[in-house]
């Protein structure tokens, strides 16, 4: 059997590994903000999801996509979730690729293992949002841009592509512009790649013609967050960096000992320098790609809230395959060490990985919304009672779930204004974006807990209105406060 024919049945059980896992329990997790946001803006016409999306945090790529997506297999909790879950297996291909022709024999297994069996990963492939889409075209990113600086030959159609996914990692999350930065800093900063800077530029060029359309849109984004910031709180401590870590490699225990695999590598590259001995590599290049876009946004995030895992997810292929450069270069010989650590590698990130991503609540995305969503219903039937919704845009939530088919929620996808109050009884419910006295003697509030509701609750107590019951539920709280007729 030659070495074609092997490589491809070891990328092929890999990819089955990753399709098995991650549909599993594709569907037992309720639908989340995120995704009821990206699905309500999806059914709209092509011309109405970059506009509407124009005033949001999102470029508008996974929405058009998921738009055909949706068109052909429609808005069910599985089809939708199915386009992230094949995207996020797919990733699969290039990290193998990229392991196997620029690491050497064996990496493309270990890493491209690590990650079908990173749970942040399948916690993404669970969610119907961008990430998994953006994991995979920064892996083949990554794939082209070693390839072309690994060969002297010329490669037009390697440039054509790697451009062109640079150009969709864009237009999929702003975050993305780490990958083209840092592939233009690698060639500025190792002397033998210099000679690419002109091509480079030249695709750079070509990035920039083709995103002008976005740049009022991205312009506007940019100072509404420097002048008014953004959602996410600022980092106060080093302690965001480390969990990060362990989000990207399941658990603290995996997370410290791949770390000391990082710090061992980068002391062995440390004491080549002082030596002058030091020869740049395909690991040099991992450690940049993945390195600086994280340590960077950490510092900055000290100043502007932006230290979000999901929006670091693009750099999990290159710091797995990174891992996995840090081990050969580590215990290159005897081979049976080597072999040791890979399979530990893989053992650690095994043992803890979770197949079922209900147990996962990475910054709460998903709470019992289909509970929620009954107990709203048959409250809204009675005619004595305010639903108080906090924040507003839960609302797509609650009417995904009105009907087994979804179809109220289909129906308010398809309207010009993303208004929920013609199906949502409009004497009855109120949205918590601005005061408003209740006129009804029972108000229900139903809040996500993170949600700051003390103006609300504040103006309750003004009226007479006192809290006789709590609710819980997974991420969501239904909170009861009754007027005090006494």
């Amino acid at each position: 059997m030659n070495r074609r024919v092997i490589h491809i049945i070891e990328c092929m059980a890999i990819v089955a590994v990753a399709f098995a896992l991650r549909f599993i329990f594709i569907g037992k997790a309720d639908i989340g903000n995120d995704e009821c946001f990206s699905l309500y803006y999806a059914q709209k016409s092509l011309a109405d999801i970059v506009c509407s999306l124009s005033d949001y945090d999102n470029p508008p790529l996974w929405e058009l996509i998921l738009h055909f997506w949706i068109a052909a297999v429609g808005i069910g909790i599985v089809a939708l979730r199915s386009l992230s879950a094949i995207f996020s297996t797919l990733t699969v291909i290039p990290i193998y690729l990229t392991g196997e022709r620029h690491i050497g024999r064996g990496s493309g297994v270990i890493a491209s293992l690590m990650y079908a069996f990173a749970s942040f990963s399948l916690f993404l492939a669970h969610d119907g949002r961008v990430y998994s889409l953006i994991g995979m075209l920064s892996a083949w990113s990554l794939f082209l841009f070693l390839s072309i600086i690994n060969s002297n030959k010329k490669r037009p159609v390697h440039w054509t592509l790697l451009t062109t996914c640079n150009i969709l990692l864009f237009y999929g999350h702003y975050m993305t512009i780490w990958v083209p930065a840092c592939q233009l800093l690698t060639i500025f900063l190792i002397p033998k790649y210099r000679h690419y800077i002109k091509k480079y530029l030249l695709s750079l060029a070509v990035f920039i013609v083709a995103y002008l359309p976005m740049v009022v849109t991205l312009a506007g984004r940019i100072a509404d967050s420097g002048f008014h910031g953004t959602w996410i709180a600022k980092t106060h401590s080093f302690d965001s960096l480390y969990h990060m870590m362990c989000s990207l490699t399941n658990a603290p225990v995996t997370a410290s000992l791949l770390l000391i695999v990082v710090g061992i590598a980068a002391v062995m590259a440390i004491i080549q320098i002082a030596k002058k001995t030091f020869q740049p590599t395909n690991a040099t290049v991992l450690s940049l790609m993945w390195a600086i876009p994280l340590l960077v946004s950490f510092a900055v995030s000290f100043f502007l809230g932006m230290f979000l895992n999901r929006y670091f997810y693009f750099i999990l292929p290159t710091y797995l395959l990174a891992i996995a450069a840090y081990i050969r270069r580590i215990a290159p010989k005897p081979l049976w060490f080597n072999t040791l650590c890979n399979v530990t590698a893989i053992i650690l990130m095994t043992v803890t990985f979770n197949p079922d991503s209900t147990t996962m609540r990475h910054g709460g995305w998903k709470g019992d919304t289909r509970a929620v969503a009954t107990k709203i219903k048959q409250l809204n039937s009675h005619s004595d009672c305010n639903i108080l919704l906090a924040p507003a845009w839960i609302d797509k939530q609650i009417v995904y779930y009105f009907d087994d088919d979804h179809l109220a929620f289909a129906q308010q996808g398809k309207l010009e204004q993303p208004v929920f109050y013609n199906y949502l009884t409009p004497k009855g419910f109120i949205y918590c974006d601005s005061l408003q006295i209740p006129t009804k003697p029972t108000v229900y509030v139903v809040q996500e807990p993170w949600y700051n509701i003390d103006e609300w609750l504040e103006l309750l107590s003004q009226y007479g209105y006192k809290q006789t019951d709590l609710d819980h539920h997974q991420q969501i709280d239904i909170l009861t406060f009754r007027l005090d007729t006494e």
